[in-house]
């Protein structure tokens, strides 16, 4: 999971990455920047239930 905004792990970083991880899928949080699950509880929160709810 990455903020929209993320300077310091930019978006091909992170997909390439989570593209080398077995079962791995990128998530952005929209509108957020690198600190998002610190700063954004609510788009983190909601990628975070709908995880859950495709891998329950």
């Amino acid at each position: 999971m990455r903020g929209e905004g993320d300077v310091v792990c930019p978006e091909p970083w992170v997909r390439s990455v989570s593209e080398m991880i077995p079962n791995a899928t990128m998530r952005t949080a929209e509108g957020k920047g690198h600190e998002a699950m610190i700063t954004g509880s609510k788009p983190v929160s909601e990628l975070v239930e709908e995880f859950l709810r495709e891998h329950a």
